[in-house]
């Protein structure tokens, strides 16, 4: 039986859009969504470069990328 919130037009055609998420992610926007919020939101307060609110799933990825880029440097450092 598919999920009646994946199932949304709203949601449907955000996935369509980004056919690149992985299973994490999707269960992940799919908690988001049950909450009433939509996939186009983010709860993370992430912005693009030019300030305008990230997508869900843009915004997992660029936490992710965020913590590894401080992780890296964390590591350059000798810390």
């Amino acid at each position: 039986m598919r999920n009646q919130y994946l199932s949304r037009p709203d949601v449907q055609k955000y996935l369509t859009m980004s056919s690149d998420i992985t299973k994490e992610e999707k269960k992940e926007l799919l908690a988001w969504i049950k909450d009433g919020n939509t996939p186009y939101s983010n709860d993370r307060g992430v912005f693009d470069e030019s300030d305008h609110l990230l997508d869900f799933i843009g915004a997992i990825r660029a936490k992710s990328e965020y913590c590894e880029e401080q992780l890296r440097l964390r590591q350059s450092c000798g810390q």
